[in-house]
């Protein structure tokens, strides 16, 4: 794999925390196909599509201003259209009804099987398939994501 596709994966995984942090849901369409499947830990369970992914973010995260923090990676090239990436995630979520004075940190990873595909025209990776992985039980205020 070149190094070029490295830098295309990384891009694609970030933009979940960046779309997410800045509000900005439709823009997860740069880093994830129109039929991606979400699974997170129960209560939430499985997403299916894009526009079902972005319709429960935007409603859980709608009184919460986040920031996602992106650290350890590892990214395996399966074959010349597909790769396998780990990426471990720190995500602070506050209550913008108590100005922040609530919140809830989740410690967790995110496993990723992506595409190498044609997407606005030019030759790119996105995301079909992640599990949410949480590493330790969230320290805060759970209830903020009703996980309590």
């Amino acid at each position: 794999m070149a190094t070029v596709d490295y830098e295309l994966i990384r891009n694609a995984i970030a933009q979940y925390s960046l779309a997410i942090d800045r509000k900005e849901y439709q823009q997860l369409a740069k880093g994830f196909t129109t039929d991606v499947v979400m699974k997170f830990p129960e209560p939430i369970g499985a997403l299916n599509g894009l526009p079902t992914v972005i319709s429960a973010i935007e409603s859980a995260l709608e009184n919460l201003t986040t920031h996602h923090a992106l650290t350890t990676q590892t990214v395996e090239l399966t074959d010349e259209k597909t790769a396998l990436a780990t990426t471990y995630c720190m995500a602070m979520h506050f209550d913008t009804k108590s100005q922040g004075k609530r919140s809830v940190t989740g410690w967790g990873s995110y496993d990723d099987k992506l595409v190498k595909g044609i997407y606005d025209g030019k030759e790119d990776w996105r995301i079909v398939e992640r599990t949410v992985h949480f590493h330790v039980p969230h320290t805060g205020d759970a209830s903020l994501l009703g996980l309590n």
